[in-house]
């Protein structure tokens, strides 16, 4: 004996299921930058002050064609802020002297000492649970919310 089974409305389920990819295509890439920007504050929040606040400045969220969008820093010393430093040696390049201020008055000297520097993975700190969690439903939010279904 045969058994048949009839689905009604499954035409419109398939319809609606079109939409929602039409949509969700039109969409990724603002939720990628939606989620990307939650991230981006989280950075901001976690990246040291600082003097002259460069190293926060720089945090910027860009366009990965046809993938989403990148976060990070983008000053020249983040990847020495994350990593941390060894101690080394400075010494001029331009010029026959260093220059610097030691206890509010000018010093000159042919070379200096840099006693290191520990990491602060700050990048990684923005990764936390929470803020990953917060990115996604920022995301699904922009993907599934923010644009209408299109018209066939």
């Amino acid at each position: 004996m045969a058994s048949e089974v009839i689905v009604h409305g499954a035409r419109a389920v398939h319809d609606h299921l079109r939409r929602m990819a039409l949509r969700i295509e039109t969409n990724k890439v603002k939720a990628a930058h939606a989620a990307a920007a939650v991230l981006a504050r989280a950075m901001r929040n976690e990246a040291p002050r600082g003097k002259t606040g460069r190293l926060r400045a720089s945090v910027r969220v860009t366009e990965v064609a046809g993938l989403g969008a990148r976060v990070g820093p983008r000053s020249k010393e983040a990847k020495y802020v994350v990593r941390g430093t060894r101690p080394h040696t400075i010494e001029p390049r331009q010029a026959q002297a260093l220059y610097m201020q030691i206890n509010g008055g000018p010093v000159f000297a042919a070379s200096a000492e840099h006693p290191g520097a520990k990491a602060n993975p700050f990048v990684h700190r923005a990764k936390s649970f929470a803020t990953v969690e917060e990115a996604v439903i920022a995301a699904k939010e922009r993907l599934f919310h923010d644009a209408p279904i299109p018209d066939e």
